[in-house]
């Protein structure tokens, strides 16, 4: 950490480094200040710390961009449940916080103004999501998240999730996914409007593919649905029509989740650095997808 003495060159001819602030707060946590940033591409940073002093553990930074838009990291768990947890809420998951070491979130403005961008969620589990809000997204498509086997989207991409404002939600699994049984390579699970698994497609090691549809009477109960068999070559090889599921098929989404999630996302803030408390890190859970734990 630098001296908390100006850093001059001797000369009179450069400006002076503005030196960081350090605060001590009541709580046992100390907020740094960096008015002139850390590196090249931000222009001041705060950062908020376990212990007095800059020491400890980081609990959460922002950082105002060079590019007018601002970056918010928070490893503080305190807040990640109160953050992540009403997302996972309008998910249908509502432990989902307990998994959650660190999230990372990009802002259009300035001091986490303006809308939330892009992120990224680290688990205990060792793997993370990546999730965008505004690049890349498919017509009405409202959010994308993509699922990394290692932290901070490194390792394999081996899930999509897309989120649509209809209500839908589309999951790709693949590349090795654990939610994958033996001798499929590639799942995806489409969910409507109402929240109901509508469509299964597995893609089998030996290139066929097989579709199942669901159907649903008008009070959402399950009567049945198709089974269909398609050869390497995309061809119709057969189709059976399938009695209804001896267990209730998953949920997920639907309007009224989707509205929650849209809430949830509309009011993303992160605390400000200098007003979190060091908390003890929550304990590891059995592993659990994040979007998809019907799986």
């Amino acid at each position: 950490m630098n001296d908390m003495q100006p850093n001059t060159q001797g000369n009179g001819m450069t400006p002076m480094k503005v030196p960081e602030q350090i605060t001590n707060n009541p709580d046992g946590t100390s907020t740094v200040i960096f008015p002139e940033g850390t590196s090249g591409n931000n222009n001041d940073v705060v950062r908020e710390f376990s212990g007095q002093n800059g020491t400890g553990t980081l609990l959460l930074q922002l950082s105002d961009l060079t590019d007018g838009t601002s970056e918010v990291f928070d490893a503080d768990p305190a807040s990640i449940q109160k953050i992540v947890g009403q997302v996972g809420q309008a998910f249908g998951i509502p432990d989902v916080a307990s998994l959650v070491t660190s999230i990372d979130v990009r802002f259009s403005g300035p001091n986490e103004t303006g809308k939330a961008l892009s992120g990224t969620v680290d688990t205990t589990l060792g793997d993370s999501y990546e999730f965008s809000l505004s690049d890349g997204l498919k017509p009405g498509e409202i959010v994308s998240v993509k699922e990394f086997t290692g932290p901070n989207g490194t390792g394999n991409f081996d899930e999509t999730i897309d989120v649509f404002g209809n209500g839908d939600i589309q999951i790709n699994a693949f590349n090795g996914n654990s939610g994958l049984t033996q001798g499929v390579t590639a799942m995806q699970e489409d969910f409507n409007t109402s929240g109901e698994l509508a469509k299964v497609r597995d893609q089998l090691q030996n290139g066929d593919v097989l579709v199942e549809n669901f159907n649903y009477d008008a009070n959402g109960k399950e009567i049945g649905g198709t089974l269909q068999e398609f050869n390497a070559q995309n061809q119709l090889v057969s189709q059976v029509n399938v009695a209804p599921s001896s267990q209730p098929l998953p949920t997920l989404g639907g309007q009224q989740a989707i509205a929650n999630i849209v809430a949830a996302i509309a009011g993303l803030n992160i605390p400000v650095p200098g007003s979190a408390t060091a908390a003890v890190a929550p304990p590891q859970q059995p592993k659990v997808m994040l979007a998809s734990a019907h799986h």
